[in-house]
């Protein structure tokens, strides 16, 4: 079977989303259900969930790439790239900087108060 580029950015325009909602809603029952306070804890339970819902994915054939075990690799970076944005990379400053630099490029935000 032969999977093209397009096809892969399909798989991930439905995957990805359906990943970060997995993991936002299971991290915060999980952190709402142990009274977890640690932000470390609460990052690590992203990441976990994130690859393992990534995984899961793959293992139920919602998500082919046509590589056959690698599958589960490639799988494993959507679910780390997941993470990044679970765990909130956007507010980093450097990775805050960049959006905003990019932002104003293309005319800034004019809902600014």
């Amino acid at each position: 079977m032969e999977v093209t580029v397009i096809d892969v950015i399909k798989q991930m325009e439905v995957v990805i989303p359906s990943i970060l909602a997995a993991t936002l809603l299971l991290t915060s029952t999980i952190k709402g259900i142990f009274k977890i306070n640690s932000d470390l804890a609460n990052t690590i339970i992203s990441w976990v969930l994130s690859v393992g819902t990534a995984m899961l994915f793959v293992l139920c054939n919602g998500l082919d790439f046509g590589l056959g075990e690698w599958n589960y690799a490639v799988a494993g970076v959507a679910g780390l790239i997941t993470g990044l944005s679970a765990n909130k990379i956007y507010t980093w400053d450097a990775i805050k900087a960049l959006l905003d630099a990019i932002t104003n490029l293309f005319g800034g935000n004019k809902n600014k108060a």
